[in-house]
Order: structure tokens, then sequence, then C-alpha cells
């Protein structure tokens, strides 16, 4: 809002929607917690797993970077950190609220397996929203075209684009997921005797 008050520039008002998006995932994981019907909460949990690519994919938003060009570029640079930033910590919430759904009612071993497969899910639904330029809600508008795309992707040579794009950012979030929760975890402080 800054940006378009000094500029009257609305060129990034796409990360708005983008960030909105990001949103989703967390909002149907946390519902799918507060549901007692089995088939409810695994439709809940299936369309969180489908939305959550859309909070790691604020990260490629940075090739928007200076598209617009009026403003500071230390303004924009803050200004696209602070939504891919938003969209990693959208992520590290939504994959904790999903093992806990999964692990209270199915069994922590399932929730353990989802921990492993989530990342390469995320960085398969980047792939598609960012290089093949699908969107979320295109499984349900467009089911046979989409599932007709990723046959050709899957049967072709793009398969080895897909595969790097996807070890790459899936890659990228799993490490993102590591650091914070390392940093989250409580850390023995051990006082010197002789300093009492």
């Amino acid at each position: 809002m800054i940006r378009i008050f000094l500029e009257w520039e609305m060129v990034y008002l796409f990360l708005v929607w983008n960030l909105f998006l990001a949103w989703l995932p967390l909002f149907f994981a946390q519902l799918s917690s507060k549901t007692n019907k089995s088939y409810a909460s695994i439709s809940l949990i299936g369309l969180s797993v489908l939305f959550l690519p859309n909070a790691s994919y604020l990260v490629t938003d940075l090739v928007h970077f200076r598209m617009g060009s009026r403003i500071n570029l230390w303004f924009d640079m803050v200004l696209f950190l602070s939504y891919a930033f938003s969209g990693l910590m959208l992520t590290i919430y939504t994959i904790d609220a999903l093992v806990r759904v999964i692990a209270n009612m199915y069994s922590k071993r399932l929730s353990s397996a989802f921990h492993i497969l989530i990342f390469p899910i995320i960085g398969c639904g980047i792939y598609v929203g960012r290089i093949e330029r699908w969107n979320s809600w295109d499984v349900f508008i467009h089911p046979f075209h989409f599932l007709s795309e990723m046959y050709q992707i899957i049967f072709s040579s793009q398969i080895v684009d897909l595969l790097s794009f996807c070890a790459l950012f899936g890659g990228f979030s799993a490490l993102f997921y590591i650091l914070i929760k390392r940093i989250q975890q409580p850390h023995d402080v051990h006082i010197n005797p002789k300093l009492k």
C-alpha cells in the first residue's frame, strides 16, 4: 500500500493475491482438525496439500523483481523478500498442522511418511504453477486437460526438468523447514558453577 501511495504503480498487486492463496492451505489444515467426520477431514487435507505449493511459490515471484522501477531498489527488495519469507513460514505452519491432524486421526507412522513426502509434492506443485502456468483450482475446472498435460510431461524428456525443479525447490523448502524447527527447539543453557 505504501508503494502504491508513493508512486501510483500497481504492477506488484499480484503479490497480494498470491499471499491470499498461500493462506488457504493453512486455513484448510486448521479446518480439518475441527471436523469429526473422516470424509470431510480427508477432503480438507487433500485441499490443503493441493494449495500448499502456493505458499512456497511466493519465493519464485522474485522472477518479477524490478518489473516496476519507479521506486527505490531496496524498497522493492524488502517487499519481495517479505512476501517470500511469509510464504515459507506459512508452509511450515501448514505442514505442522497437517502432521498433527494425520497423527491424531490416523497414525504417527503415516504422519512421519507425510512429513517426508510433502516436500517433493511442494516442489512439483511449484513447477506446475510457475513453469506450466496451471492454477490449483484447474484440477477441478479442467481435470482432463490437466491430467493429459501431466501425462505428456511425465512420458517425455521434460521429466528431467520436472524432477530437477522438484528437487531444487522441494529441497529448499525442506532445508528452510529444518532450519526453523531447529531454531524453535529449546536449547540447554549450561551455567558455569563458578559464576553462581
